[in-house]
This record gives structure tokens, sequence and C-alpha cells, in this order.
């Protein structure tokens, strides 16, 4: 088996060092401040953080998943090259699948946020503070 390029492993580091920078810099930009309180400008700094994660997160799967390509032997890359369209969709597939997932997954978590700091406001009982 060969060693897998540097340039992807280094990528793939990179890429996770970038979402941590990000979230300190959305933090900073905000004021640490919680969704409720955002402003308009905290609001629109947060949706271009969401984004960029999202947009980070999937370069760092690619750059992943070319360092296991280029970790295979030549029997393998010839078993990888046959596949058929149909398993190439799947393939397809199974990308969007996972793309949806996280955006419904962060919009699920921030929703939540939000109507848990509003229902606050507004003096009700939470599952969290009633137990």
């Amino acid at each position: 088996m060969n060693k897998p390029s540097k340039k992807y492993i280094i990528a793939t580091v990179a890429c996770v060092a970038f979402m941590f920078v990000c979230i300190l810099v959305t933090v900073g930009v905000t004021g640490g401040r919680d969704i409720v309180d955002f402003t308009q400008q905290d609001k629109i700094s947060f949706t271009i953080f969401i984004v960029v994660e999202i947009i980070a997160f999937f370069l760092t799967m690619l750059f992943a998943k070319k360092c296991n390509i280029t970790n295979l032997n030549a029997n393998q890359m010839s078993e990888r090259k046959e596949k058929t369209k149909s398993e190439k969709i799947v393939d397809k597939r199974g990308f969007m699948l996972s793309f949806f997932a996280m955006v419904v997954s962060l919009l699920g978590a921030v929703v939540g946020i939000i109507i848990t700091n509003k229902t606050e406001l507004l003096g009700l009982k939470t599952a969290e503070s009633i137990f």
C-alpha cells in the first residue's frame, strides 16, 4: 500500500483547524451574545458562519477521502474504477443525503435554541426547568 499524500493530510488537518478558528471568530464578531440578543449584523455573521462551516466540513470529508484513495493498492483502484453507473448514482445520493442531514440538524439546533430562549422570555416553563 502506498502512503497517503501529505498534501491531502495537511489539507484535512487545515480544514479541521479552520472550522475551530471560524467558531472563535464568530464568537468574537457577535460579542458572545445569545442568539435572541443578536443584532441584524450578528444574524448575518452567524448565517455566514453556518454556510462556511458546512463548506469546510465537506471539504474536510473530501480531503479525507482523497487520503484514502491515494492509500489504495492497484487491485483496489481497478475495482473502484469499475463502478457501474447505478453505483455512482447511489454514491451521489449518499453525499446529498449527508449534506441535507447536516443542514437540517444545524437548522433544528438553531430553531431549538431560539424557541427555548423565547419561552424563557415569556415566562413559560421548558422541559429542562420542570425537572
